[in-house]
């Protein structure tokens, strides 16, 4: 999906979210998870092609037609764990009440 469709979907979730939580810190973090969810991809692509991708066309085929021996997806599971430590910390969870919800 291109950037500018995660920035759309993900400005629309997070207004939802506000609408119902009315909390701004987690309708920043709903906003950002969805916008950052691919940095990881432009990450690889830098490593292993020593560029930047400047059209997402680019950066698209690579990732459909990636040969390399080794994946650099750093940040893939990283988001997870981030968005689950600002629930836990901005909603007061613990973790007994994290364990139920995944």
């Amino acid at each position: 999906m291109k950037a500018s469709y995660h920035v759309v979907i993900s400005a629309g979730v997070a207004a939802g979210f506000q609408v119902a939580t009315h909390s701004w810190m987690g309708t920043a973090c709903c906003f950002l998870s969805g916008v950052l969810i691919d940095v990881d991809h432009y990450l690889e692509y830098y490593i292993v092609e020593k560029k930047f991708p400047f059209r997402y066309q680019d950066l698209l085929n690579f990732c459909e037609h990636n040969n390399a021996k080794k994946l650099y997806l750093y940040f893939n599971a990283l988001k997870y764990i981030i968005v689950l430590s600002l629930m836990i910390y901005f909603f007061q969870l613990n973790l007994k009440m994290v364990y139920y919800l995944f």
